[in-house]
């Protein structure tokens, strides 16, 4: 999975109500670790 914007979709399955953007970019830098970019930048 190469789209970020696919990426985020999938962390906010779970989470109905939405999250703000900055625990969205950790949720996703967590699950996949093999991003090359750091939280702030993916916020």
């Amino acid at each position: 999975m190469s789209d970020i914007a696919a990426m985020a979709l999938e962390a906010l399955k779970d989470h109905s109500r939405g999250l703000h953007v900055d625990e969205l970019a950790l949720r996703v830098l967590t699950k996949y670790q093999n991003l090359q970019i750091d939280a702030e930048s993916l916020s």
